[in-house]
């Protein structure tokens, strides 16, 4: 394999690497600022484009968790 097969595939996997972080970060900002449903879209599309990483898993689930906290909430006040 040519140094520079190695080079992209470094930066390829650093690229969707950050892709990943970046979208992470924005999901958990808008989840601790109560916007569900764009904090659940956020983390569907991570979860798309990161479909083998377990962090997008893990985040989608939190949004879901809070999401159906404030749905019950909202029924039972």
């Amino acid at each position: 394999m040519s140094s520079l097969t190695v080079a992209i595939e470094r930066f390829t996997a650093n690229s969707i690497q950050a892709m990943n972080n970046d979208l992470d970060a924005i999901g958990y900002k808008l989840l601790n600022e109560k916007q569900v449903s764009e904090d659940t879209e956020v983390f569907q599309l991570n979860v798309t484009q990161n479909p083998t990483a377990w962090n997008p898993y893990d985040s989608l689930e939190q949004a879901y968790t809070v999401a159906s906290q404030k749905t019950w909430q909202s029924r039972v006040m």
